[in-house]
C-alpha cells in the first residue's frame, strides 16, 4: 500500500529556505508571489493491506523518524 507523507514546519516556526526563495522568486519579478512554504514528502511503500495499519504505522514512523515533533507536522494520506 502506499502512503505519502507531507511534512511540514510547525506554524510560527522560521522558515529561511522559504524566505530565501520567495526573495529570489521576486527578484525575477514573479510578485504575485506573496508567501512560500518550504517541506518535504515521503512516499512509503508499506506491505500491508489494511488502511488503519497503514496509518497507524505511517504515524509511528513520523513520530519516530521522519518528522521532528518540535518543529514539525505531518500528514498522513493515501
Amino acid at each position: 500500500m502506499l502512503v505519502r507523507v507531507i511534512v511540514n514546519l510547525k506554524s510560527g516556526v522560521p522558515d529561511d529556505v522559504a524566505a530565501g526563495k520567495l526573495a529570489e522568486l521576486q527578484e525575477l519579478g514573479f510578485s504575485q508571489v506573496q508567501h512560500v512554504r518550504v517541506g518535504k514528502w515521503f512516499l512509503l511503500d508499506l506491505d500491508l493491506n489494511d488502511p488503519v495499519e497503514a496509518k497507524r504505522l505511517a504515524e509511528e514512523l513520523c513520530q519516530r523518524v521522519l518528522a521532528s515533533g518540535v518543529i514539525e507536522d505531518y500528514q498522513v494520506q493515501f
